[in-house]
């Protein structure tokens, strides 16, 4: 890196959801830890920070009144083809340990893992509010070395 050149790192996802303590439990399983859980009186908003073990961060917002995710953003391809943020990815070393892990702790998986674009293995899954997760096989960044 160059003297001047800017570091910036991945740091947290927010996703609004309908039930906090669901929501919670489901992203545990894939490995975040409950950080801090407050509220913002002004926003009408409960929040949940959550933390994988990389420091990387997941905050929930949870509201008593929220729009439900569109059925047509549940999908892949629906929601790639709508603009702004897609998914969560997350990098594992194995898929298929992965996904045998987390189908014994009840995430349900709909799909075997396939091969992308970037020769990398992927599955996608859903969260309780049908938010697109995606693991993926490689834990460097797509560039990355």
């Amino acid at each position: 890196m160059e003297k001047d050149e800017l570091k910036i790192i991945g740091h947290h996802t927010a996703i609004t959801v309908s039930d906090l303590d669901r929501s919670m439990s489901w992203y545990q399983k894939l490995g975040f830890k409950p950080s801090k859980l407050f509220e913002r009186k002004e926003m009408g908003a409960k929040i949940a920070l959550m933390y994988l073990n990389n420091g990387y961060g997941l905050e929930l917002f949870s509201f008593k009144e929220f729009n439900p995710l569109p059925e047509y953003r549940k999908t892949l391809i629906g929601d790639l083809r709508t603009i702004g943020t897609k998914h969560l990815a997350l990098g594992v070393e194995d898929i298929v340990v992965a996904c045998e892990e987390l189908r014994k702790k009840g995430i349900a998986i709909g799909q075997e893992p396939s091969v992308g674009g970037s020769g990398h293995r992927y599955v996608f899954l859903n969260d309780p509010d049908g938010v697109l997760v995606e693991l993926f096989e490689k834990t460097e960044y797509l560039g990355g070395k």
